[in-house]
């Protein structure tokens, strides 16, 4: 296996604007990117009527993009300063691209611990015991009609 790229991941001592990690074995692919921002979440309402595939686990919401094999997830990560800020998180697979049945499932579960992980352990956000065990629920949206 072969680390390519670790910035400002949580205990790197390389510095980035985003923390990215993303990891190779034999063609294969998994790559993380996390960024904390003050801009609050899409409503499910909305990523649903415009994206072809949403992804939900409890309070935090995204999207699958199919052609990417990626979840684009927002974790909700409210301070005293910012109450509706978020934490994205990115997680792709080149086995989840196409929407790959079993890739898709690989997906999800990795994309599930790694959002309990960060934003219980590692950010430490407010509310993240609410985020369920378990894998990320990928399903169809409305904009795939």
């Amino acid at each position: 296996m072969e680390s390519n790229l670790v910035r400002n991941f949580p205990g790197s001592r390389r510095m980035s604007d985003v923390p990215v990690c993303e990891l190779t074995a034999k063609g294969r692919s998994v790559s993380f990117r996390v960024d904390y921002s003050g801009f609050p979440n899409d409503p499910l309402a909305e990523l649903e009527k415009e994206n072809k595939f949403v992804a939900e686990l409890g309070p935090a919401r995204g999207t699958y993009d199919e052609f990417n094999g990626t979840v684009h997830f927002g974790i909700p990560c409210p301070t005293a300063e910012g109450p509706d800020n978020t934490l994205f998180l990115n997680v792709g697979a080149s086995k989840a691209r196409d929407a790959d049945a079993a890739g898709m499932a690989k997906l999800a579960e990795l994309t599930g611990y790694a959002a309990r992980t960060l934003a219980q352990n590692v950010y430490k956000c407010k509310g993240a015991d609410e985020l369920p065990e378990g894998p990320v629920h990928i399903r169809r949206g409305e904009g795939s009609r």
